[in-house]
């Protein structure tokens, strides 16, 4: 509880009051010194009580559609009350306030009611409600914090991609619709035992190697189906910059999301790296791998520490070489320089593997510093010329120009 200047100037007021009637011998003056007084501890003595009655919120998954949050407190006591729904830094209120300010009489409920947008995805936490409170005399004012347990998921909305266009790198048809290989459902012969990731069938379990290792171990079994897709996702420092709710990595995870829904939902066996973070997906097919998948991208963040494209791929390469996928890789070509790794890359196999870069960039302006930045991405594209499969994306556009680039 805070007490405002007013109890200064009442306990002034009271004072010169009593010392007045002293020098004055009023008796009326004396009775005067105690208003003061007798205001100062009614206010301070006034009780106050908030209970949060219910709470709820609704829609709002994806970036960019509205959501309704709702919460009912009762409070009692004689004052201003005023509330304030915290909300993080990438919302916009549409509709009503999350801040209210209400009288209460002795006992009233109070309900705070609005609509926002998220423009950034993210799992997002809304658990503060914030009160004040503040006596008709302005003399205390009480402040404090109700917890609620709201939490919000916000995704990129998936784009479906109808048609993938042929890549000009070593394979004639990087996107084989038809094109079937030792990859995709789970078959009867052996392939290794490898680490637990969540969704893996129990029945793979191996608990012998479980228990000799003190972790969950699994076996990997060889597939039949389509061919295999490897995504590797830069989360490296350099990825922040952009706009406060459109930067590279916001971009590079929503094009992510849309290339992983079109893959799994036409049966291709499909793996994720992330740059940086150092998050690896093994390699799976089905709605179940998108689903992991899209909870990774939903938690990926820009990494503190750089990671190259070399030390990326040598985490991958035991599954490259087992899988033998199409490899996209989504990055600022200008930063990352992939050129040495993805020469690695394609040795692996000997034919080579083949290989898409979206490469992404942002219209910094028009002046020189501008134009010196660009042509040095474009001479990095340039040097993977004959490599990769390079389609450029800026990222001020929506993914449907990117995807749309790679459609044909």
């Amino acid at each position: 509880m805070k007490v405002m200047h007013s109890f200064a100037s009442l306990s002034l007021l009271g004072t010169f009051l009593a010392v007045l009637a002293v020098l004055t011998l009023i008796p009326e003056l004396i009775l005067a010194a105690f208003i003061p007084v007798f205001m100062l501890v009614s206010s301070i003595a006034t009780p106050f009580g908030l209970k949060v009655t219910s709470y709820a919120i609704s829609g709002g998954k994806y970036v960019g559609e509205e959501f309704e949050v709702e919460v009912r407190v009762r409070a009692y006591g004689i004052g201003l009350l005023r509330l304030e729904h915290k909300l993080p830094e990438f919302f916009e209120l549409v509709d009503g306030s999350n801040t209210i300010t209400s009288f209460i009489p002795i006992l009233r409920d109070v309900k705070v009611r609005y609509r926002a947008i998220a423009t950034r995805r993210g799992v997002y936490r809304l658990e503060r409600l914030r009160w004040g409170f503040e006596d008709p005399l302005m003399v205390t004012f009480r402040e404090g914090v109700e917890k609620l347990d709201i939490q919000l998921e916000v995704k990129h909305k998936v784009r479906s991609v109808k048609r993938v266009r042929l890549a000009r790198g070593v394979a004639r048809k990087p996107f084989p619709e038809m094109d079937i290989a030792k990859l995709g459902v789970p078959g009867t012969d052996f392939r290794e035992i490898r680490n637990y990731t969540p969704g893996d069938p129990v029945k793979f379990i191996n608990w012998k190697a479980t228990a000799r290792k003190g972790e969950v171990m699994v076996n990997q079994f060889e597939v039949e189906g389509k061919k295999a897709v490897w995504i590797f996702v830069d989360a490296n420092p350099y990825m922040i910059y952009g706009e406060s709710n459109r930067n590279f990595l916001e971009a590079t995870v929503e094009a992510a999301n849309a290339l992983a829904y079109y893959f799994t939902s036409r049966g291709y066996r499909l793996g994720m790296y992330i740059i940086g973070a150092k998050r690896l997906v093994y390699p799976d097919s089905g709605t179940r791998q998108f689903s992991k998948i899209a909870r990774e991208l939903l938690l990926t963040d820009v990494s503190d520490e750089f990671q190259s494209f070399e030390r990326a791929f040598e985490e991958c390469k035991p599954f490259l070489i087992a899988e033998k996928p199409l490899v996209i890789l989504i990055t600022r070509v200008e930063k990352l320089k992939p050129g040495r790794g993805i020469a690695r890359l394609r040795r692996i196999w000997r034919r080579g593997l083949p290989v898409m870069i979206i490469s992404l960039k942002f219209e910094w302006g028009e002046g020189y510093g501008a134009r010196i930045m660009d042509g040095v991405r474009r001479a990095f594209i340039s040097s993977l010329s004959g490599m990769a499969d390079v389609v450029e994306w800026e990222i001020s556009k929506p993914v449907d120009w990117v995807l749309r680039s790679v459609a044909r």
